[in-house]
């Protein structure tokens, strides 16, 4: 297997951001538009994913504001991905939702 690993930074570094949530009901992803309210809202049942699981102290609830740019980056490595994995983590004291996406050699 040849493993990529991407970090989606939660702190506010870019100008698009999105709020991305991951619980037992499924991933729900909403792009955030200022003051105007949200402008996108997308929700993806567990039963679209070969398997789905969410761990967290918090309900197994877990949310993060990250930039709209990584993270369409992230899933787009995964997309062909045979696996992939996203997990809150911190670097540097700084929460960052990471991606890990594998593939198998063929």
């Amino acid at each position: 297997l040849r493993r990529r690993r991407r970090g989606i930074r939660s702190r506010p570094r870019a100008r698009r951001r999105a709020v991305v949530q991951l619980s037992p009901r499924g991933l729900a992803l909403a792009l955030a538009a200022g003051a105007d309210g949200v402008r996108a809202y997308a929700e993806l049942t567990p039963a679209l994913f070969s398997e789905f699981r969410v761990e967290s102290r918090a309900s197994d609830c877990i949310l993060a504001n990250v930039s709209v740019a990584h993270l369409v980056r992230a899933l787009s490595a995964a997309g062909d991905a045979d696996a992939s994995t996203l997990r809150l983590a911190t670097r540097a004291g700084l929460p960052v939702l990471r991606a890990a996406v594998a593939r198998d050699r063929k």
